[in-house]
């Protein structure tokens, strides 16, 4: 009879374990859709705003950073710590022109054609316009830095 039980408790702490569990990813699976919202409700929120130099130029630090790249808007924040060379390459362009660094790689080169696919995730609007859409951050999120695309800096 004691064995019965000792098997019960056994049970009985599995199913509590496994509750426990359940309980832990449905909480962060609502925490993670409520980020979603929120992110999407700011959007929403800012669609009026004018996509001016004036406005693009307020978007100059690593917690709020915008790029100017051929009349195009990008919002790069998210992107930063996935460059594959370095967030820092692109800081000093935050809220500004950024067409030129942009098209010769800070004159080491040109960027690829998926650096130029990137730049659709993290497009918002155009230049004297409205925000047309939220940068991908789930997409952002997502990718690999690519440490062979970081320049020696022998070369």
């Amino acid at each position: 009879m004691g064995l019965d039980y000792k098997k019960e408790f056994l049970f009985g702490i599995i199913i509590i374990l496994l509750l426990f569990v359940v309980i832990l990813f449905v909480t962060n699976k609502f925490k993670n859709e409520s980020k979603s919202l929120s992110s999407s409700l700011k959007t929403a929120t800012n669609i009026n705003i004018n996509l001016t130099l004036q406005e693009i130029a307020k978007h100059n630090n690593t917690t709020d950073c915008w790029l100017l790249i051929e009349s195009k808007v990008y919002e790069v924040t998210s992107y930063l710590n996935k460059h594959p060379g370095g967030g820092d390459l692109i800081i000093p362009y935050c809220g500004k022109e950024a067409t030129l660094p942009f098209q010769t790689k800070g004159g080491k080169g040109i960027h690829s054609a998926e650096a130029q696919r990137l730049l659709g995730l993290i497009y918002i609007g155009d230049l004297n316009g409205k925000i047309q859409q939220s940068p991908d951050t789930n997409a952002i999120n997502l990718l690999e830095v690519e440490e062979n695309e970081v320049e020696d800096e022998d070369d």
